[in-house]
């Protein structure tokens, strides 16, 4: 049965992006890019929003997977829990906003369909600030045994569907965990032991 070897364990944290007018504003991207030799588990991906004001507007945030990597945006550097640790620079976290407060550029190529959707912060009646909690950008993948995995070539993208607002920011924080496999890997689809149970494939 194949050992999981991480060779990387960390977490990051995007500028704060304001809202924009345009919709379909892409926030965060996370990338693994073909030749980085490893797998990467996204352990946890989490949006929090702040409303600086009243808004009557619910905007859904989509998790999307991707099968071409984004070329712009800000390329975000994860910190590493183990500082004996290297990041593998072929495993690409891109955020939309060069600095706190700012909006810049994101280009990704959205799928039809979505992994999930989840309705964001609106504050109709009342002014002052709102701050909501942490959204859950993978709540299809509740098991930290069994995490999302990205393969050479896939990524995941977390955007804004609708118009956004000058008094509304959105923060976006992942950690992610880079591994290999060694020894012989079951065929796809066929269970094995490791950690708590799960799937290859």
């Amino acid at each position: 049965m194949p050992t999981r070897v991480p060779s990387f364990k960390g977490s990051v944290g995007a500028f704060s992006v304001v809202g924009e007018a345009a919709g379909s504003s892409k926030l965060l991207a996370i990338f693994n890019k073909t030749g980085s030799g490893v797998l990467v588990a996204v352990r946890r991906l989490t949006l929090q929003t702040d409303l600086a004001g009243s808004s009557s507007t619910g905007r859904a945030v989509q998790t999307t997977f991707l099968t071409t990597a984004p070329t712009d945006g800000t390329l975000l550097d994860p910190q590493a829990w183990d500082t004996t640790q290297t990041h593998n620079a072929n495993v690409e976290i891109r955020g939309r906003a060069t600095a706190d407060g700012t909006n810049g550029t994101l280009t990704a190529s959205v799928p039809s369909g979505f992994a999930n959707s989840r309705l964001g912060v609106k504050n109709p009646g009342g002014a002052g600030q709102f701050l909501a909690p942490d959204y859950d950008l993978l709540v299809d993948f509740p098991y930290p045994e069994d995490p999302l995995i990205l393969r050479e070539g896939e990524g995941v993208l977390v955007r804004v569907v609708e118009a956004g607002s000058n008094s509304l920011y959105y923060l976006v924080n992942a950690m992610i965990e880079e591994f290999v496999y060694e020894g012989s890997l079951p065929p796809v689809g066929v269970e094995f032991p490791y950690i708590g149970g799960g799937y290859y494939g």
